[in-house]
C-alpha cells in the first residue's frame, strides 16, 4: 500500500511562489487550491538545491502551466518528481495570503 503525505503551501500575499516542498521522495501528487485565488494558472517548478527554479516540462495527456479555478482539486505533472523540490507559481501575483493543500505518493 502507498504512503500518502499530507502538507500545505504557502504564497504569501503579494507573491507569485509558493514555499517549496520535498518531491524526490515521492512518485505522485495532488495540490487543492484555496476558495480564492488570483489568476487562471499556476505552474509546477522543480529544483535540486531550492534556489535555482525550473519550469517542469509537461509529460503525455497533461499541462503545465495548468488552467485552474478556485477550490480544484488537480494533479501534479510526474516530472516534478524527478527533482529533490517543487514549487507551486501562480502567473499572477495574489492578492491575500494563499494556502494550497498538498497530497503525495511514496
Amino acid at each position: 500500500m502507498a504512503r500518502v503525505f499530507t502538507d500545505t503551501r504557502t504564497v504569501a500575499n503579494g507573491a507569485k511562489f509558493s514555499d517549496r516542498f520535498d518531491a524526490g521522495n515521492y512518485t505522485g501528487g495532488t495540490f487543492q487550491l484555496p476558495s480564492a485565488i488570483t489568476g487562471t494558472e499556476i505552474k509546477l517548478q522543480m529544483s535540486n538545491d531550492g534556489s535555482t527554479w525550473t519550469d517542469v516540462v509537461a509529460g503525455d495527456g497533461e499541462a503545465n502551466p495548468i488552467t485552474v479555478s478556485v477550490s480544484g482539486t488537480y494533479i501534479i505533472p510526474r516530472g516534478t518528481f524527478n527533482a529533490l523540490y517543487g514549487r507551486f507559481y501562480f502567473t499572477d501575483t495574489q492578492l491575500a495570503e494563499r494556502t494550497i493543500s498538498v497530497a503525495l505518493k511514496a
